[in-house]
Parts: C-alpha cells; sequence; structure tokens
C-alpha cells in the first residue's frame, strides 16, 4: 500500500520540480535580459554625452584667494535683503531711468549700506575662475542662491544709478561682477546652479538692454560690455547638469530604496521592489535602465526649440513596471525639461540681441547710422524661437531688433510667475549721436 501510494505521488513531486526549473531558468533568462537592457540603455545614454559632447566633470579647482566664488559667499553672507527688495519692487513697476529723485535717494542709500558687499563682489569679478566645491550627488549642498540673487540686484541697482548719474566706469564695474556671478553659476553641473546663473544673466541682460535704450551706452563703452557678456552655451550647460543628475540619480538609486523617506518615491513601490529583489527579480535593473533612458530623452528635449516644444509638448516617457511606481509620474512627463529648455534657449536669444545691438551702436559710431541690416552672424536662427533676428528703423533713425514671436512665447514660460512681461525679447537703440 505505501509502495502503491508514493508511485502515486511521484509524478507531483517531478511535476513540481519541473515547475521549479523553469520558474529557475526563465527567472535566470530574466535577469540576463534585464542586465542586457542595463548595459544598452547605458551605451545610449553615453553615446548622447558624446554626440552632444558635454563634459559631466567638475569645473577645475582654483587657488583659494583666486576663486569667485569664495569672494561671492563672503558677500552671500553679508548682503542686507530688505532694502534691496524694497528697491526691486521699484524697479519692476517703473524702469529705474524714471525713478523720482526720492526713490533714486532710497536706492542710493541701500547701495551705501551695502558697500561692504559690493567690495566683495567686485574682488570677486577679478578672480581668474570660480568653483563652488559642490558634490554632486542627491545630498549635495548648494550654493546661496537666494542671497546671490539679491547680490546681483543690488549691483543691478548700483550701475543702474551710476549709469543714470553718467558714470560709466563704476557702472561698468558693477556690470562686470553681475556677469561674474552668472559665469560662477554656470559653469557647475547641478540643474539649479544653470538656472540661478541664466536668472542672474536675464538681470544682467535687462541691466543693459534698459541702459542702451536710455541711451546711456556710448560707443566708448561697447567694447567693455561686449568683452563681459557671458559665453558659455547655456544650452549645452543645461544638457551637461541633466547628464549629472542622470548619473546621481542612477548612483543614489540604492540609497534611495533603503531610505524612501528621504526622495518622494512612492513607498508601496519600493516595497515591491524589496520583496521582488528578495525573490530574485529583476526589477531594480528594470528601474535603472529605465532612469538611463529618461536621461537620454531629457538631451534630446533640450536642444529641440522651445515654441516646437510649447506647440507639440513631448509624449510622456513609457516607463517599464515598477519604474512607473516607484518614481512619481509627473518625472516621466517631460514638463520641468521644457521649462529647462525654455529658460535657456531664451536666454541665449536675449545675448543674441543685445549683442547684437552693441555691434549696430559701434557701427553708427564710424558711419554716423545704423547698418541697413545686421551683421552676418547675428542672422543665425535662434532655438527658441526658431526663428532670426529682424531689423527694423523708425523715421527719428531709432531702430528696433526683436526676434518675431518671441515675446508670446516668453509671456507663456513665464506665465506662472511674476517675471512675465519682465524678459524683453527686443532691443530700442535710440537714434545715433552725432
Amino acid at each position: 500500500m505505501n509502495m502503491n501510494h508514493r508511485a502515486r505521488t511521484r509524478p507531483w513531486f517531478v511535476i513540481a520540480g519541473l515547475i521549479v526549473l523553469v520558474l529557475g531558468a526563465g527567472l535566470l533568462f530574466w535577469r540576463a535580459g534585464a542586465r542586457h537592457h542595463v548595459e544598452r540603455a547605458r551605451a545610449r545614454f553615453e553615446a548622447a554625452v558624446a554626440r552632444f559632447h558635454l563634459n559631466l566633470g567638475h569645473p577645475a579647482s582654483v587657488p583659494h584667494r583666486d576663486n569667485a566664488a569664495t569672494w561671492l559667499r563672503a558677500a552671500a553672507d553679508l548682503v542686507d535683503r530688505d532694502c534691496i527688495r524694497k528697491s526691486i519692487k521699484l524697479w519692476r513697476g517703473r524702469a529705474w531711468v524714471r525713478w523720482t529723485p526720492a526713490e533714486r535717494d532710497d536706492a542710493a542709500a541701500c547701495v551705501a549700506s551695502n558697500r561692504e558687499v559690493l567690495d566683495l563682489l567686485h574682488r570677486a569679478a577679478r578672480c581668474s575662475g570660480s568653483n563652488w566645491d559642490l558634490e554632486y550627488s542627491l545630498e549635495g549642498h548648494t550654493p546661496p542662491f537666494l542671497n546671490l540673487l539679491y547680490c546681483a540686484r543690488l549691483l543691478a541697482i548700483s550701475s543702474s544709478l551710476h549709469l543714470a548719474a553718467g558714470e560709466t566706469d563704476p557702472a561698468l564695474e558693477d556690470l562686470t561682477a553681475m556677469a561674474a556671478i552668472a559665469r560662477s553659476l554656470n559653469q557647475e553641473k547641478m540643474l539649479i546652479t544653470v538656472l540661478s546663473g541664466s536668472a542672474m544673466e536675464g538681470l544682467f541682460l535687462s541691466t543693459v538692454s534698459d541702459a542702451i535704450s536710455a541711451g546711456l551706452i556710448g560707443a566708448a563703452q561697447v567694447p567693455a560690455l561686449e568683452a563681459m557678456l557671458p559665453r558659455s552655451n547655456l544650452v549645452t550647460a543645461a544638457q551637461a547638469a541633466l547628464g549629472v543628475e542622470t548619473e546621481m540619480l542612477v548612483e543614489g538609486s540604492p540609497a534611495m530604496l533603503r531610505d524612501p523617506k528621504s526622495q518622494p518615491l512612492n513607498t508601496a513601490g519600493v516595497l515591491m521592489v524589496h520583496a521582488g529583489s528578495w525573490l530574485g527579480i529583476p526589477w531594480r535593473e528594470t528601474l535603472t535602465a529605465d532612469l538611463y533612458d529618461l536621461g537620454t530623452r531629457r538631451l534630446e528635449l533640450v536642444v529641440t526649440p522651445y515654441a516646437e516644444l510649447h506647440a507639440n509638448p513631448p509624449a510622456p516617457m513609457s516607463p517599464h513596471f515598477p519604474s512607473g511606481l516607484v518614481v512619481p509620474k509627473n518625472v516621466f512627463k517631460h514638463p520641468i525639461v521644457v521649462s529647462i529648455a525654455g529658460r535657456a534657449q531664451e536666454t541665449m536669444a536675449w545675448r543674441t540681441l543685445v549683442r547684437a545691438g552693441l555691434a549696430l551702436l559701434r557701427a553708427a559710431r564710424s558711419q554716423g547710422r545704423y547698418p541697413a541690416t545686421l551683421p552676418e552672424p547675428f542672422e543665425t536662427r535662434q532655438l527658441f524661437c526658431d526663428c532670426s533676428p529682424k531689423l527694423e528703423f523708425h523715421d527719428d533713425g531709432s531702430a528696433r531688433i526683436f526676434l518675431p514671436g518671441a515675446q508670446k512665447l516668453s509671456d507663456v514660460l513665464w506665465s506662472w510667475t511674476e517675471q512675465r512681461g519682465y524678459h524683453r525679447l527686443e532691443l530700442h537703440l535710440p537714434p545715433p549721436k552725432n
């Protein structure tokens, strides 16, 4: 009887054993495929980095006393924000060239109370390089962005007051320091530094644009302004920062999964990944591959004209399970990257208009009038609007440089902030002086 019972149960053991073997073989095959998926995703990402000629390394080291970041950090620690905030509110409501005498006196008092801060900012502008010594990790520290923004605003107020008083040399010194803050941040490889540097440059370009339109920039100041205009490619800088962020996410994902409270992850999804990994399911590899593919897609989006991104928003990436459960879904929808692309491209376009305006001012000095057409280098199509700068003249001899349709795009880009209308993608040139 026992022998018959064993004979009857033996096929079930065989079947169970075969099922285990099949599941084990399938799991091994799945894991091998997942590793191959990671390798291919990493290869695509590295190929995109190479194709766009991106440098994902740290800025070159700089001696302490010749490091602009040293003096900028000291200035940020001392800046008095209250009076700057008050002056900026006046400025946004009405261009500084139309301030009342009382308002100018208040702004001058603010500048005077921040004299030590200005000295530190001017010292930073004389440095040969900058390195904030940042740790490129998910938990790394960042520069004091808010106070640096107030430092840039202080310089804008100070330079505007000097220009209004006809004091061009100290005004140029202030503008040089503004450009130095932007350069210092733009060369770092964090998204927040690139975005902040772009904002600083926008403040610089706005100040220069107002001065040109008001007729306060003569041909003698043009070479100095041309030399201080930032030359870094902000689109490339944004790509590099996105590339570094991708590497940070890939390297930091194990820590995120160990401590889901440290990042905005889906806790239930993290538990599923842990359970699956304990069973040998390659969900971590799937997450890594998706992060690499997301990084590759982001690098490509940043060099797509903002006009196209706005007209045809990019489709969300379709992540594999469990990435869509672990990582917040909005990460795969690209709205943040579209905004990053727009800001970088817009600042580059604005820089082109200012540089073109300075070239026309220089030409008018020798010819007594503005050239009939823009110099060839400034006829290049701009990524932001996928359009080229245009030049129009008025009866009094003044001129306007603009990008067709760009202002509407700018208003869309900044529609959710108080900066709507602040970024002016046109430049007015006063009648040439005899």
